[in-house]
């Protein structure tokens, strides 16, 4: 079976609200849409959302990297694991691109075996209890969209916070006096140092916060170790792990108590196996999370989380975040529960 073709389009939707980090701004989505096809008429499907404030790529370059260096390495190979390797030898860094193939890849191969992808990847049926981002704006208005949110059947939220030290305990207090039950997950997005990710982490202790994500500067990894040994709030460390080599800095150093895998930052789910075992044997609880997706690559990530018992936080929230997406898929939300409809591949046509 041999990857033969491809097609690019895009999925676009507008969000309900603007999505806010300390990072960027986002009000739609629009992401590169791939078809892989092989020479038995498989097609295969794939998503890479434009993160250029994360992964260093917009849109353009994403359909350029497919088109391009990716399909030229991989175009009348077999797809098995093979493909993979040179999938990822194709071109440096690109890890969205690179991921948007490679989940296409794996739709090809669990649809040839008439298997659900989490199935083919060792897993078995459930359901995931994804978090709700609330973005970061003033304090009002974060308040309101986390109560909002609760009462719509999300038990967990992760909160954008931003460089303010006062606003981020401030919204962390409300929070908990408005929603005594909520399970709170603050994500800094690389905002702070370590001096004040310490200040932060504990004046905030106090309202019983599950973890603070990668709250100093992705390659701040001496940072990032001295909040870890001393925060009273364990440490989920997401821009700061890409690939296998950093995920095993990270947890050799102990510079992290979880870790965050994203497929658009591992270049796909052949690498993410590779860093949740890695977690696994190192005993660090690992969440399943992504960028503003739609529902393919969200399909992927779920298929993914169902293949890891120590796959424990999901991020799963970006079809929620935005306007029914046309692409007919297998994702079922129940409030805050994500499970699948019985399907094969990806569950995606």
């Amino acid at each position: 079976m041999k990857i033969i073709d491809f097609k690019l389009s895009r999925i676009t939707a507008e969000l309900k609200k603007p999505f806010i980090t300390n990072l960027r701004r986002v009000d739609a989505i629009e992401d590169v849409l791939l078809t892989l096809i092989t020479d038995e008429g498989i097609a295969g499907y794939g998503e890479a959302p434009p993160t250029a404030a994360i992964t260093g790529e917009d849109i353009e370059s994403i359909e350029r990297s497919i088109g391009g260096a990716i399909f030229g390495a991989i175009r009348g190979m077999d797809a098995d694991e093979r493909i993979f390797e040179a999938l990822h030898e194709a071109l440096p860094k690109n890890t969205s691109a690179k991921a948007c193939v490679d989940m296409a890849i794996y739709d090809i191969l669990s649809k040839k075996g008439q298997k659900p992808l989490y199935e083919y990847l060792g897993g078995e049926a459930g359901a995931l209890n994804t978090n709700l981002t609330i973005s970061l704006n003033d304090i009002p208005t974060m308040l309101s969209d986390a109560v909002s949110g609760y009462e719509d059947g999300f038990s967990i939220l992760k909160v954008k916070v931003g460089e303010g030290e006062e606003e981020s305990v401030e919204i962390t207090r409300l929070i908990r006096e408005h929603l005594p039950d909520v399970i709170i997950r603050l994500d800094a997005n690389q905002a702070w140092d370590s001096a004040k990710s310490l200040r932060i982490a504990n004046k905030v202790a106090k309202y019983g916060i599950e973890l603070i994500e990668q709250p100093v500067k992705a390659d701040d990894f001496v940072g990032l170790k001295e909040v870890t040994i001393h925060s009273p709030i364990p440490i989920l460390a997401d821009e700061s792990v890409f690939s296998y080599e950093d995920a095993v800095r990270i947890l050799d150093e102990r510079a992290a108590n979880y870790i965050n895998i994203k497929l658009m930052k591992t270049g796909g789910i052949y690498e993410a196996v590779k860093i949740a075992a890695l977690a696994k044997e190192r005993g660090a609880k690992v969440m399943m999370g992504s960028m503003l997706e739609s529902v393919v690559s969200v399909s992927a990530a779920v298929h993914f989380a169902m293949s890891d018992t120590n796959i424990c936080f999901y991020d799963l929230d970006g079809p929620l975040l935005a306007k029914p997406s046309s692409v007919t898929n297998s994702l079922m939300f129940d409030k805050d529960k994500i499970s699948l409809k019985e399907c094969i591949g990806l569950g995606v046509y």
